[in-house]
């Protein structure tokens, strides 16, 4: 049993995710935020991630089909964040999930083509809404 595990192990790439830190709060309202982002940003890995922090995680709730967060207090916010390519191509990042924070993902999938340098993030809310650090997240989920 131990060397089949072994051998299953040998062909799979566990590594630890790379997580940079884009801003260290954030202030969205209706109109686009752009965050520069220098050095560029490639992926790595099998799976990327934008995080945006928030206080308690566990009370929020997200809806797939309207594309929407619910806050602990009720209220619904839509959050837009997009990834701008070297050559000005935007990636909208619209699989949201609850994770370490708020997430954002590429096309339902995760994965972003990975021969692309992401030089800018722009992200705007429906109504002004505050959130905490904002993270590139890149990891293999296997």
């Amino acid at each position: 049993m131990f060397a089949s595990w072994v051998a299953l192990l040998a062909g799979c790439e566990l590594s630890n995710p790379v997580i940079e830190t884009l801003a260290s709060d954030i202030q969205l309202d209706t109109v686009w935020l752009t965050l520069p982002i220098d050095p560029p940003l490639r992926p790595r890995r099998a799976t990327q991630r934008i995080s945006i922090d928030v206080a308690d995680v566990a009370s929020w709730d997200v809806s797939a089909a309207t594309s929407t967060f619910t806050t602990p207090a009720g209220a619904t916010l839509e959050i837009d964040v997009r990834l701008v390519a070297a050559d000005g191509r935007a990636f909208a990042l619209t699989e949201l999930g609850l994770g370490p924070g708020l997430t954002f993902a590429y096309g339902g999938k995760g994965s972003l083509p990975d021969d692309v340098d992401y030089v800018e993030l722009r992200a705007r809310a429906s109504a002004s809404w505050r959130g905490g650090a904002v993270r590139w997240i890149d990891l293999t989920n296997y």
